[in-house]
């Protein structure tokens, strides 16, 4: 009897695979550019710098949030500078795609931060609640992630 492997429409756990194999990879090559010898607060810094400078926020999804402070991220369409592999997968709260795309909610960029701090030995907390700005236009506070590093 022949062996039927059947797929499900939309499947794309292979894309994911190489999604996370890429994501792991950037990780891998951020932490190893960084400069040996480094004190614990110069690579904190270092890897703040590097996120600060590499990637956008998705100020877009601002206009999308609920009464309640809940942002709905964008999702990455079609970007000429992806492999194509990586097009058209995951939202600005996707770590993995967002590290590629270069555009992440505060969400991803602390659970991208947290993955480079580990890789780099350091201690990463992530902290989550609203922001004390209150947006005026529709008197809420956003939701909010962060991150704590310890020494």
């Amino acid at each position: 009897m022949s062996k039927i492997v059947i797929k499900k429409r939309n499947d794309n756990t292979e894309q994911r695979e190489l999604l996370l194999k890429a994501y792991e990879e950037k990780v891998s090559n951020v932490i190893q550019k960084m400069p040996r010898g480094l004190s614990f607060e110069e690579k904190v810094e270092y890897l703040y710098e590097y996120l600060v400078n590499e990637m956008d926020y998705d100020y877009e999804c601002l206009d999308r949030n609920t009464s309640e402070g809940t942002v709905y991220p964008s999702v990455f369409i079609d970007n000429e500078n992806v492999p194509a592999a990586y097009r058209n997968i995951g939202t600005t709260a996707d770590c993995e795609s967002s590290f590629l795309h270069k555009k992440a909610l505060c969400a991803a960029i602390s659970k991208i931060f947290n993955s480079l701090c580990k890789k780099a030995g350091i201690k990463c907390e992530f902290c989550e609640g609203k922001t004390a700005v209150i947006d005026e236009s529709k008197g809420i506070r956003r939701q909010h992630v962060w991150n704590v590093v310890e020494d």
